[in-house]
């Protein structure tokens, strides 16, 4: 929603502070962008409030009720998603909750006024997840070879090595977008994550078959996408290409992993994060000890790794 515009400029001096203070913190990329966002959405809803129930347009935040903070999320629950169509999904609405709650927080620590807000305990997770069987990921591997599209095999190339990353590394989805080709050590089977979570950073081993999937893309696929195929400026850094020449979004490889699992049959509503799950799941399920996977995977302490045991247990029943 960085479209909508706001006319206050108090309500943009404090997007634009809001966005600072998440930056200094070092929080990530996505939610540097994210929350800002929906706060702009917030001030531009308020701006726009029409005399009734609610008053007119609001252009402080001393004007801010509870009642105007519930009406808001009303709106945004029943909304269409301009993007993908359709209805707004829970988890967007609960990262509104999120970008509300941590800019209230903002407003305590940096002395401003705060608004009044009544929405109760917010749940980070709501949505159980999504676990793909060994047979549901051989299939997708195989669905890279058997769909011929353009570019002669780049596509299924890039396919490929997305699995790799994604499933294989087990890496979160803003981690694998923003990896550098030089992040990828050819020669000591790893991959270098110097953007993870919290800014940590760590190297993360990719098996044989793996790094031969990756290397097939660097040699041929991505030189593909590298060709003019636009006048776009050329990402030469980048591992991952769309076609425009430029680093992939997190959007795009969104929407190229579901149409992944739709050519392989996959009825699941698969997400990049679906990988990180199902490798963790997987390796779990092989023997590996608990705390070697929250090292693969990144985790800081051990409770982020235990819910895999629960899904274990869950599936063997």
């Amino acid at each position: 929603m960085r479209s909508l515009p706001i006319i206050t400029p108090h309500y943009q001096q404090l997007e634009k502070q809001y966005e600072q203070w998440l930056k200094t913190l070092g929080y990530s990329k996505s939610t540097i962008t994210n929350y800002p966002s929906c706060i702009r959405e917030l001030f531009h809803y308020l701006e726009h409030l029409s005399a009734g129930r609610h008053g007119g347009g609001i252009t402080t935040l001393q004007a801010i009720t509870a009642d105007h903070i519930t009406a808001f999320f009303l709106h945004r629950k029943t909304r269409k998603n301009h993007r993908y169509g359709g209805g707004v999904s829970s988890s967007h609405i609960n990262n509104g909750r999120l970008a509300l709650h941590k800019f209230v927080r903002f407003l305590k620590v940096t002395g401003q006024h705060t608004i009044e807000i009544d929405l109760g305990p917010v749940s980070v997770k709501n949505n159980p997840r999504v676990i793909l069987t060994k047979a549901e990921i051989r299939m997708l591997y195989e669905a890279t070879y058997h769909h011929h599209r353009q570019g002669h095999g780049a596509m299924g190339q890039r396919d490929r090595a997305i699995l790799a990353i994604f499933y294989g590394c087990g890496l979160r989805s803003n981690e694998g977008v923003q990896l550098d080709v030089s992040d990828i050590l050819t020669d000591k089977h790893l991959v270098y994550v110097h953007k993870g979570k919290a800014n940590k950073e760590r190297y993360v081993p990719i098996a044989t078959t793996n790094m031969q999937d990756i290397k097939e893309y660097l040699q041929y696929g991505r030189k593909w996408f590298l060709n003019d195929h636009s006048k776009s400026h050329t990402d030469h850094h980048a591992l991952f290409l769309s076609t425009k020449r430029i680093r992939i979004r997190q959007g795009g490889l969104f929407c190229r992993v579901r149409r992944m699992a739709q050519e392989a049959g996959i009825g699941k509503p698969v997400g990049l994060h679906t990988f990180r799950h199902s490798i963790a799941t997987h390796l779990l399920q092989n023997g590996m000890d608990i705390e070697q996977i929250a090292r693969f995977l990144g985790h800081s302490t051990l409770e982020s790794t235990q819910i895999y045991t629960h899904i274990v247990n869950e599936l063997q029943q």
